[in-house]
């Protein structure tokens, strides 16, 4: 097996020195973009301004979080707002998870507060595929160094 690697920086272009690909605007992507295989993703805000947050939630399976919530969970100067796996057990890999979330649908929960971003629209998801490893294990190891780093989740970690 061979051994993952860490981004240096967690932003944009530690991603990109590593190996990660796409960068592509999230919400309405065009899914045939993305690998059929299983790989870890990142989901990332290219402002840095301070984030609005919205009182509403479009997965109406579950209901919004306060802005307070939001608030709190907030890293300032963290362009990664969440880091997800996928398997191509249950579905066709990064292209079956990934597709569903990108339209902001109600069969993908995870991560859910990313949809209150005012600017969600703007998110941008990068992927990196883990051959030699599964997915789950990568994510974690991926979400353990964020914290490390950060002293927190990244923001759409923390709140399932």
């Amino acid at each position: 097996m061979s051994e993952l690697r860490l981004p240096a920086t967690w932003d944009r272009k530690g991603l990109e020195a590593i190996g990660f690909e796409g960068f592509l605007t999230f919400v309405g992507m065009d899914v045939t973009l993305l690998p059929p295989r299983r790989g870890i993703y990142a989901i990332l805000r290219p402002s840095a301004s301070e984030p609005e947050f919205l009182n509403v939630n479009p997965i109406k399976r579950r209901p919004p979080y306060t802005p307070q919530v939001l608030e709190g969970a907030w890293i300032a100067g963290a362009p990664i707002v969440y880091i997800g796996k996928a398997e191509p057990l249950r579905n066709p890999g990064l292209r079956g998870r990934l597709a569903p979330f990108s339209k902001k649908s109600s069969s993908h929960t995870g991560g859910r507060s990313i949809w209150q971003l005012a600017d969600a629209d703007d998110l941008v998801v990068a992927w990196l595929e883990t051959p030699d490893m599964p997915a789950h294990e990568a994510e974690t190891i991926y979400i353990s160094e964020f914290k490390r780093i950060h002293g927190s989740r990244p923001f759409a970690n923390k709140n399932k």
